[in-house]
């Protein structure tokens, strides 16, 4: 597997569930309609990608929805090469094995930890105090929920972006804490700083990280971070 099909699928891994499966926004004024250009982009889209993705397409384009505890577990796996997948329907971690320990992108809900992540680092044979780094998309409970207890238990450290940092630190009036069921939200401690273009090393693979603005609350700096190799 190329390094560039590597860089890809993280892209693909850490953006498409943190925009369309994460935590459903306040309500907000309804969308005016696509142009007539960004309509026909939309059909190019969807006849490049054939029947292989229509189901893909129906969910993020044309009816997205928030992420569920009843969201159905995915089979722990070895996704290709040193990369692995871990957790749900709605949010999925991604575990990247590297020369000097296991790089984590996201770290699903406090409830999850004990019941979907632990689990699934034991199917794959992997040992979670080898997570050196947890780099974070943005600062949703449902994607860093897990990060305190892989601190406090492991010594993992947590990349995300300086504003993200204020939204877990500050979190907004009405936010909710992820998962239904879940216990009070326990937010991870401030670690690293992710910085747009300055790379992520561990061992052998580097992290470019890449702002995408818009999700978390809205600050110019702020949004989903998407990584490279």
């Amino acid at each position: 597997m190329s390094l560039t099909k590597l860089a890809c699928l993280l892209i693909v891994a850490a953006a498409l569930p943190s925009l369309a499966r994460a935590q459903a926004p306040a309500p907000a004024a309804p969308a005016k309609p696509d142009s007539p250009a960004v309509t026909a982009l939309i059909e190019k889209a969807k006849r490049t990608g054939g029947a292989m993705w229509a189901a893909e397409a129906h969910f993020f384009c044309e009816a997205p929805r928030g992420n569920s505890a009843t969201d159905p577990l995915i089979e722990p796996t070895k996704i290709f090469d040193n990369v692995y997948a871990i957790g749900n329907s709605g949010t999925t971690v991604y575990v990247v094995q590297t020369s000097a320990g296991l790089l984590m992108i996201d770290s699903l809900g406090a409830a999850q930890v004990e019941t979907q992540l632990l689990p699934g680092f034991k199917k794959l044979g992997l040992d979670p105090a080898q997570v050196k780094i947890i780099v974070a998309g943005h600062g949703h409970a449902d994607h860093v929920g897990g990060s305190p207890y892989m601190q406090d238990r492991f010594g993992s450290k947590v990349y995300i972006s300086a504003a993200d940092w204020n939204v877990i630190e500050n979190p907004p009036a009405g936010r909710g804490g992820g998962v239904a069921g879940a216990p009070p939200q326990v937010w991870p401690k401030r670690d690293q700083i992710l910085t747009e273009g300055q790379p992520v090393i561990l061992g052998d693979l580097k992290v470019m990280p890449v702002a995408i603005p818009g999700h978390t609350p809205v600050k110019k700096e702020q949004g989903i971070f998407v990584y490279k190799v």
